[in-house]
């Protein structure tokens, strides 16, 4: 099943682009060290994973699968 609608018309892994930017915004809100860091554990943990889904994504729905998707981050990655 092709997931489609929100953040996934963008890329492979909405839901793990839209934690990113969730965990993101509480670290810019806090304004704290340990915030930071846990966005960016979150960053380098769920990146790798919505590549790995991205891939998948293609190979298993080949001719199908929008080209301009991309895995994580919109237009970019």
């Amino acid at each position: 099943m092709r997931r489609r609608g929100g953040m996934f018309e963008f890329v492979s892994a909405g839901n793990y682009a839209s934690e990113i930017i969730e965990w993101t915004g509480f670290a810019v809100a806090v304004g704290t060290l340990p915030a930071a860091a846990f966005a960016l554990f979150t960053f380098c943990n769920l990146a790798p994973r919505g590549r790995h889904h991205h891939r998948w994504y293609k190979d298993k729905f080949k001719g199908e699968y929008p080209a301009g998707r991309r895995a994580v981050i919109p237009f970019i990655w």
